[in-house]
């Protein structure tokens, strides 16, 4: 019987997934809502130059080598927190409008027209 040959790093590729399978990424323990949302809060209060990347793992409960696997980096996190925000609050003015819109209008008080 030959022994195998070494020709690169495939043969450890192989030899690993034989060994232990194939790679599977551990699912997420944490709700990427919510760490928005802390992150949001954390920008408001310090503004982002002032916010350190310690500031924002404290404040999501998430470690440093999580946030950055799931956004990237402090500025990407930034903006994720930002584009969470615009929606939140086009949310709730839409919500506002829609419900002017279900109410039967008074009128405006100047005309003798609803």
């Amino acid at each position: 019987m030959c022994a195998p040959t070494i020709t690169g790093p495939s043969f450890w590729t192989d030899l690993f997934i034989t060994c232990y399978g194939p790679a599977v990424p551990r699912p997420r323990t944490f709700d990427e809502d919510r760490a928005l949302d802390a992150a949001m809060r954390t920008f408001w209060a310090n503004g982002y130059e002032a916010t350190s990347t310690e500031d924002l793992c404290i404040a999501t409960g998430m470690g440093r080598s999580s946030i950055y696997n799931t956004f990237t980096s402090k500025h990407e996190l930034f903006r994720r927190a930002l584009l969470r925000y615009v929606d939140m609050m086009t949310a709730n003015q839409l919500g506002i409008l829609e419900d002017e819109r279900a109410r039967p209008s008074s009128g405006c008080g100047r005309c003798s027209r609803p």
